[in-house]
């Protein structure tokens, strides 16, 4: 049975790398023939002379082609060689270094605080019953749902408020209608009410025999709120001026900058394939011990 489980898993392991060259790939193409991508903005600049403007349109028309430059960013970016930045004159590695760890922290706290919400409001009106808990955070995360990301991020920057409640803010109805329905799903399965008939303790009855069962599925959740709150970031540090990768991305994406946005664009897969591998590989040992 172990190696019927681990079979696809492994399949997966081995296709990760895979997955992430081709990401990178269909997001240079995205930018290499988006439209005006061999326009460079410096050529704007009356100091220029003409022999000036010249070299700069040649070193656009000389890229070669796509897939000539993706081998060399690839093998580059292997040897920790991510190239320079077209519109910041620095090296990309450079930029990175400062700023994922704003990120980092940005996402993480926030990410945080929205699973901690999520599952406190999808519990509590299965702890307690009858007292409108449901209703109240349904209406709640319905409310927030329909304000845009850009708009919690203007209002928090108006109230000079943590940004990572922001973030936190923003994933908290994503993740709740998904616990939510996952535990009104384990509410009633068999075994739930037999416990309840029984009369089991309410604890025992909701962490026991009600959120066991759910586990598998927020794990899986899991993996994938962790790209959820990367793009959350991308709006909240443009506006509120943090700067993070996602007001890296915002400045690059503007400036066509090929070097930066691949880079993020291999670094951003890397993170979300780890999570959702970590998130099997715990399923797996759950599935294991059971």
């Amino acid at each position: 049975m172990r190696s019927v489980t681990t079979t696809p898993l492994v399949r997966r392991i081995i296709s990760l790398p895979l997955l992430w060259l081709l990401a990178g790939f269909l997001g240079a193409a995205l930018i290499w023939y988006a439209p005006g991508f061999t326009v460079d903005e410096r050529e704007l600049d009356t100091r220029l002379t003409a022999d000036s403007v010249a070299a700069l349109r040649h070193e656009s028309e000389g890229k070669g082609s796509l897939g000539a430059y993706y081998l060399s960013f690839t093998l580059g970016f292997l040897s920790g060689d991510f190239g320079q930045s077209r519109t910041l004159g620095r090296p990309v590695r450079e930029l990175l270094k400062d700023r994922i760890p704003v990120t980092a922290r940005l996402a993480g706290w926030g990410l945080l605080g929205a699973w901690l919400a999520a599952l406190a409001a999808a519990l509590a009106p299965v702890a307690w019953p009858g007292y409108g808990l449901r209703t109240a955070t349904a209406l709640a995360g319905g409310v927030v749902l329909s304000i845009p990301a850009a708009l919690v991020a203007l209002i928090f920057l108006h109230g000079n408020w943590p940004r990572e409640v922001a973030v936190a803010v923003v994933l908290f109805p994503r993740l709740h209608n998904y616990c939510s329905r996952t535990i009104d799903q384990a509410q009633g399965l068999p075994h739930v009410l037999l416990a309840r008939a029984n009369g089991t303790r309410p604890v025992s009855l909701l962490l026991r025999h009600i959120l066991a069962p759910a586990l598998p599925q927020l794990i899986a959740l899991c993996g994938v709120s962790v790209s959820m709150a990367i793009g959350v970031c991308i709006p909240l540090e443009v506006l509120c001026d943090v700067p993070g990768i996602g007001q890296l991305a915002w400045q690059s994406a503007m400036g066509r900058d090929l070097a930066v946005l691949v880079t993020l664009t291999l670094l951003t897969a890397a993170v979300t394939l780890t999570a959702n591998l970590t998130a099997d590989l715990t399923l797996l040992g759950l599935g294991d011990r059971a």
